[in-house]
């Protein structure tokens, strides 16, 4: 399977995938999934760091990672979120406290957006190679991110 093809098969996975979850609730199987992505990409970040002589892109690999770390703590603030509401055993109260969490998902979720122009921002600026190819991966995983946060109930 040639480069092009493999490229749209995973763009219709992630297509259908979106779809699927649609108006689903969000597991925490799925926060668990972006957290070790995001924590990949950190490390990633921080290996090829290392390497860098260009004083910009060693100071642009620091902002990337504290952009990258910002998420990862937005998606443990899910996650206990998640768990807080799976503790309560009272319907009544779990309904109540149900559209709280929903709204601080959505809040999540907008605030990528935020972190998205400010990761744009500092790809303008790379010379390196690895870290635009590391920052492109976070940027697409970012956006997955959001819109998975926006469909869940």
């Amino acid at each position: 399977m040639n480069k092009a093809a493999k490229q749209t098969m995973i763009f219709l996975v992630a297509v259908f995938m979106m779809l699927c979850s649609a108006g689903a609730a969000l597991t925490s199987q799925q926060v668990n999934a972006y957290y070790k992505k995001m924590d990949a990409h950190n490390k990633d970040l921080l290996q090829i760091g290392k390497a860098i002589r260009n004083a910009d892109d060693v100071l642009l690999v620091g902002n990337l990672s504290d952009l990258v770390n910002f998420n990862m703590v937005q998606l443990e603030n899910i996650e206990d979120l998640q768990l807080i509401e799976s503790l309560i055993e009272n319907e009544a109260d779990r309904k109540r406290v149900k559209p709280v969490i929903s709204r601080r998902i959505k809040l999540v979720a907008v605030g990528i957006d935020g972190s998205i122009r400010q990761l744009n921002l500092y790809v303008a600026h790379l010379k390196s190679q690895a870290v635009l190819a590391t920052a492109m991966k976070v940027r697409e995983d970012l956006h997955e991110l959001k819109e998975l946060l926006l469909s869940a109930d």
